[in-house]
């Protein structure tokens, strides 16, 4: 018969599930022993809310009777299985087991035996007893043949009526036997062939050559390995390995070998909070204090979560509402899958975006924590609408909805048996969390979703963040289950177990949790449960450190649950055609003949004595670390193991929370003295720290206001890097990180080099995130180290230069500062700082009497957001003129001729942002183009020429030769309005052009250039030399071609040095003056004196480049780099030069003064030249180090 039945399978139909044959279900009346098909309508119960195995009035020809539900499905299929089941009767002893589905959670893992009967009498054991009647031994069978195939035909009915609700894995689970997996597949990558369901995983199953601390792959959906489509014979360990071999885990550490940006696989451990371990620790089987190798590993991707298109979703009808958002059903379109998709709707602000992040940021480390009894993440959306944004989490389908909703809607048929299942993969979900160092802070029965299988699973982890992440009270949505210690802000885990012990009462009474608070402080039902009361009452004690443990109430669970399943479903099948009244009494009845026996087990492993002693890292209790006598703190020497014990680089939120009670403690007895050795616990612990839980965020922020103390501004130090390393940005942190970047503490600089010398993926750090007030701090902090310690300076430009602009209203702030600088910069009777204009209160704050200006332009080191180009592009054939006016004033001479200083500035500062794509490369020449004929004046023209050098490409740039030509025959007919700067700016961008993008000249182009060279500009002769020296590698065709002397020649190599910061053309030209002079030696005297004339005018005091001069240079000749190449080519004749020169030492003093200017290649290069000549002192030996450090 079965045989029959697996060679048909139902998913075989097809047929729409709104028919009405689809509404049929196979029954058994509890007064009789046969078995009716009838239509759904029969039943008093609402069609929708019908479940399998469970027992409902329904009316048979006129008569009421209860019924159970066997099967649902067509009429067809009920009319076979009620044939098979008819036709052939089994006459042998029932061994089959029990009704349990695929997902149910009943295990045989913790069974109980006795010499004590605890199977009630009124469940008779069925066994093949020859006394027994035929007619009983007739039903028995029945019974049986039901029950073992029952599984088969449901599985069959789901695939086809719900395929795109449950999420099938072809595949059986090699240690339960489960087929097919559903929902969580674990595939174990150290046994060939092996899967596991989720059940087994989380319960660490093992079997002959299968041990828990392998490594698996995590099947959130069928076919699909970290969002993309697999084949089942790709994932293999090689395969993983090869596939994955240059994924690269951006700020994640491997825990074994403390290695930083784990590349290739990264897996996870199972049971370790927050533990990565990278490909050769798993190899080698290393372990730490807290991870083991029975501990299962699991491969992940990159921290990131899916963002899905939100047309991608479709989104249906309100299921729910809660203190954050509502929830609706919803489609994955693409994936044509069920979801569930909470959405949360916000006021567009500035912070919305660094919030956003913050929330991507932990729904990632959610997803990764979800799982068998963990709802699953699968990504989000976002919608942004008007002046609104919605942010929707896409996740796991719950057939069935919420705990809360189960119980109130079927809560009479729900037996206790199946109560039990749910609380037990609460508390297996609860553990799992707890291990993982976290706290969900709202186990209550909303947030406890059921699927149609009746596996429960924890929801609500990490939304409710969205709203204040740094903010406790915000993360909880029904105060009413909340411990009294959460009402003083103080609490740990054990505000889970409160809750869930609440929960569980709800659980096995059906009724919402009612209680009042005895004077003994103990918690009194008004409505208890009949069963499991004293672990509900440990769970709700007044103390939290008298509560059980998630593992505890886990296993006291299991031990009733397993036994159950072993000595009465899988002896008694019987036990499953009774009414829900039935079951429970026999449950009721067990339980009470097992509670002896079980409760020695559990005291046993779990002793009462336990209770009085310390937990780890006590957040809501910290005097079990540091005993309070008299206003002192009695130190106990293990105080670092039990506050740091976790081998973690999070900073948590206890740990967090205990720090902050000591240094307040200590901070108002002002008895810093007394606690020293406690300040070196601390500091070494934090510094080995990297982030903190974003939890403890908004509580870490408060150490910032010890910045100025001398006693506790460590503590601020460690806050500043931990909230930015994290991307916590405030004002107030980045001063301190920024000040850190020149300070003598080497471990906390070291750590401040670190954050800002770190790579950022493209457009991870935006200004709508930072904020304007951030972006200006950094600013100012870069102006005041250019001045002072160039090492800091360039330290801090390198994290600026990750900073992309992405907001409109940031980049014009930051260009009304650039016109005011320049405004005061070429009006010396202005006074920036008296600015009063409302309409710029950003620029108004900004300018201080102090403030320097003129270190250069306060935007160059920022990148663009596409859309920022595209705006940039837009303004710049207007020739910037919504920016002319300054203080009301947009007419007088003063004005106009410091906007054209502007414009010329920012096309000079700003030539890299519009040179990103060949879309906005070709936008900006002809923008360019139209300022160019646009613009009457000559400076803003040379700007625009020396801004198209940069960004012509290999298909643009003849517009320049053709700019060239059409201005070279508008002088000779003495018809061009253009001075020669701007046809030397063209004839320089041509070459320069031509260079960086290694275009050939073409005929074309020498005879323009041999027209040039009889130009009676000496000015444009020599630029036309300079350009062909840096584009010409033949010296002979070269000096035939210009029919130059070696002087000449020599000044039109030495001009093209000056390359506009592209290195390896400007080392080539180096490198060819440099071996020019050696073979020329008649040139050295020429050389060192135009070497001493470029650098003879610095002193101790830092001089700034002249920022557009050189720019409109296209840089200035690198004598110093030449003159170091020299040096070393040619020791014995430089130093002979140098040592016979009348003004070799003041060439000496000059170059000593030179290399403490903030140019660093010219540093390096004078520190070369000092020590060839034996002139190194102390002093600039540690520039040396200095210098090679900052390369580095």
């Amino acid at each position: 018969m079965c045989h029959r039945l697996l060679e048909e399978p139902l998913t075989g139909q097809t047929q729409n599930m709104n028919t009405v044959d689809d509404e049929f279900c196979l029954i058994r009346c509890s007064d009789k022993n046969d078995f009716d098909i009838v239509p759904k309508r029969c039943f008093s119960t609402p069609s929708n809310t019908i479940e399998i195995y469970q027992t409902y009035p329904v009316e048979i020809n006129g008569n009421q009777c209860e019924a159970t539900v066997i099967l649902k499905g067509t009429k067809e299929d009920c009319e076979r299985l009620q044939h098979n089941i008819r036709s052939k009767p089994s006459t042998d002893a029932p061994t089959a087991r029990s009704d349990r589905t695929a997902e149910s959670n009943t295990e045989q893992s913790t069974t109980i035996t006795s010499s004590e009967p605890l199977v009630p009498t009124n469940v008779n054991e069925e066994s093949n007893n020859a006394n027994d009647d035929d007619e009983g031994d007739q039903y028995t069978s029945q019974n049986n043949v039901v029950m073992g195939m029952l599984q088969m035909l449901l599985t069959s009915s789901a695939q086809r009526s719900n395929n795109d609700d449950t999420e099938i894995h072809k595949v059986r689970c090699g240690l339960c036997g489960t087929s097919p997996i559903k929902r969580d597949r674990y595939k174990c990558l150290n046994c060939e062939g092996l899967d596991m369901c989720g059940r087994c995983f989380a319960r660490r199953k093992e079997s002959g050559h299968h041990k828990s601390g392998h490594a698996f792959a995590h099947f959130k959906s069928p076919g699909e390995l970290f969002d993309r489509a697999v084949n089942d014979n790709e994932v293999t360990f090689s395969n993983l390995k090869t596939l994955y071999a240059n994924e690269i885990h951006e700020s994640i550490n491997c825990n074994g070998c403390n290695r930083g940006l784990i590349k290739g696989l990264r897996f996870k451990c199972y049971s370790c909070s927050n533990y990565n371990l990278c490909q050769q620790c798993v190899d080698s089987g290393v372990t730490t204090q807290s991870h083991k190798l029975s501990h299962s590993l699991i491969v992940v991707m990159r921290r990131t979560v899916l963002q899905i298109p939100v047309e991608d979703i479709q989104i249906s009808n309100q299921c729910g509402r809660g203190a954050f958002g509502s929830v609706h059903m919803a489609r994955w379109i693409s994936k044509k899958r069920r979801i569930t998709c909470k959405t949360i709707t916000l006021p567009s602000t500035e912070n919305t975006d660094k919030l956003e992040k913050n929330f991507v940021k932990d729904l990632a480390v959610y997803a990764e924590l979800s799982g068998v009894y963990i709802l699953k993440t699968y990504g989000y959306a976002i919608l942004k609408r008007d002046e609104n944004i919605k942010y929707m989490v896409i996740m796991e389908y719950m057939s069935r909805g919420s705990l809360s909703n189960v119980i109130r809607e079927n809560g009479s048929q729900l037996s206790l048996r199946r109560r039990l299942d749910m609380a037990r993969n609460i508390a297996s979900g609860m553990r799992y969390i707890h291990e993982h160092q976290m706290i969900h802070r709202d186990i209550q029965p909303y947030n406890i979703l059921v699927n149609e299988n009746d596996v429960a699973k924890i929801g609500g982890m990490g939304i409710a963040r969205l709203f204040d992440p740094r903010d406790p009270q915000t993360q909880i949505s029904s105060q009413s289950y909340m411990p009294p210690e959460y009402y003083h802000g103080i609490y740990d885990e054990t505000l889970d177990i409160f809750t869930f012990g609440l929960t569980l009462n709800e659980i096995f009474t059906s009724t919402k949790h009612s209680f009042e608070t005895l004077p003994t402080g103990k918690i009194s039902f008004r409505n208890k449960s009949t069963i499991f009361y004293e672990l509900i009452s440990k769970c709700v004690a007044y103390d939290p450190k008298r509560r059980s443990t998630a593992i505890e109430i886990e296993k006291t669970l299991n031990v009733f649950g397993d036994s159950f399943n072993e000595l009465v479903l899988m002896k008694h099948p019987s036990y499953m055609s009774r009414s829900t009244k039935e079951k429970d009494k026999i449950f009721i009845a067990f339980y009470e003949k097992l509670y002896p026996h079980a409760m020695k087990i559990i005291e046993k492993e779990f002793p009462p004595e336990r209770l009085d002693v310390p937990r780890y890292a006590p957040a809501n209790d910290f005097h079990t670390i540091f005993q309070a006598d008299n206003r002192q703190f009695n130190i106990d020497e293990s105080a670092e193991t039990k506050l740091f014990q976790v081998e973690n680089s999070i900073l948590r939120e206890e740990q967090v929370l205990t720090i902050t009670n000591i240094l307040s403690f200590i901070s108002l007895t002002s008895q810093y003295s007394k606690y020293e050795k406690l300040w070196v616990i601390l500091n070494n612990a934090l510094h080995r720290l990297t982030w903190v839980e974003l939890k403890a965020c908004r509580l870490l922020e408060t150490w910032l206001r010890w910045k100025d103390s001398n006693e506790l501004s460590c503590f601020a130090d460690h806050a500043a890097l931990l909230l930015i390393n994290s991307d916590v940005w405030s004002v107030q942190a980045t001063e301190i990180l920024c000040d850190l970047l020149s300070s003598d503490k080497d471990r906390f600089r070291h750590r401040a080099e670190i954050i800002c010398r770190s790579p950022y993926e493209h457009d991870a750090l935006t200004s709508s995130k930072l904020g304007i007030d951030i972006l200006l701090t950094l600013v100012k902090k870069k102006i005041h180290y250019q001045l002072n310690l160039a090492s800091a300076g360039l330290t801090l430009n390198r994290l600026i230069r990750n900073i992309t602009l992405d907001v409109q209203s940031h980049l014009e702030i930051l260009l009304w500062l650039e016109r005011y600088r320049i405004h005061a910069l070429t009006n010396a009777d202005y006074f920036v700082n008296n600015l009063s204009s409302s309409k710029n209160s950003y620029v108004n704050s900004f300018f201080t009497a102090e403030l320097s200006l003129d270190t250069g332009s306060y935007i160059n080191s920022f990148r663009l957001s596409g859309d920022l180009v595209m705006y940039f592009r837009d303004i710049i054939p207007s020739n910037f003129i919504v920016f002319t006016t300054n203080n009301e004033d947009a007419t007088s001479d003063e004005v106009l001729e410091s906007h054209k200083q502007f414009v010329v500035s920012i096309l000079l500062n700003l030539y890299k942002l519009l040179n990103n794509t060949n879309q906005t490369r070709q936008a900006a020449v002809t923008a360019l183009n139209k300022l160019f004929e646009k613009s009457n004046n000559n400076q803003i023209c040379q700007a625009v020429a020396c801004f198209l050098g940069y960004i012509c490409n290999e298909k643009t740039y003849k517009y320049l030769f053709k700019k060239i030509v059409w201005i070279v025959n508008k002088l000779c007919y003495g018809t061009s309005n253009y001075s020669n700067s701007v046809l030397l700016a063209l004839i320089s961008s041509y070459f320069y052009s031509i260079s960086i993008n290694k275009i050939t000249l073409n005929q074309d182009d020498l005879n323009l250039f041999s027209t040039l060279l009889k130009h009676d500009s000496c000015e444009i002769v020599q630029a036309v030399r300079v350009g062909l020296a840096r584009i010409h590698k033949d010296s002979l065709f070269l000096i035939g071609f210009l029919d130059c002397d070696d002087t000449q020649f020599y000044h039109a190599l030495l001009g093209s040095t000056a390359s506009w910061y592209v290195d390896e053309i400007q080392l080539n030209s180096e490198n060819n003056v440099a071996k020019f002079i050696e073979e020329h030696p008649t040139l050295l005297p020429i050389f060192m004196i135009e070497l001493y004339d470029s650098i003879r005018h610095f002193s101790s005091k830092i001089r700034q480049i002249g920022f557009n001069n050189y720019d409109l240079a296209f840089g200035y000749p690198t004598y110093v780099k030449i003159a170091a190449l020299i040096a070393v080519g040619t020791p014995k004749v430089f130093c002979a030069f140098v040592q016979d020169w009348s003004d070799g030492d003041n060439f000496k003093r000059a170059l000593f003064y030179t290399s403490k200017q903030h140019h660093f290649p010219q540093r390096a290069a004078c520190l070369t030249i000092l020590s060839l000549l034996g002139e190194l002192t102390i002093d600039l030996c540690q520039m040396f180090i200095e210098t090679m450090r900052i390369s580095f």
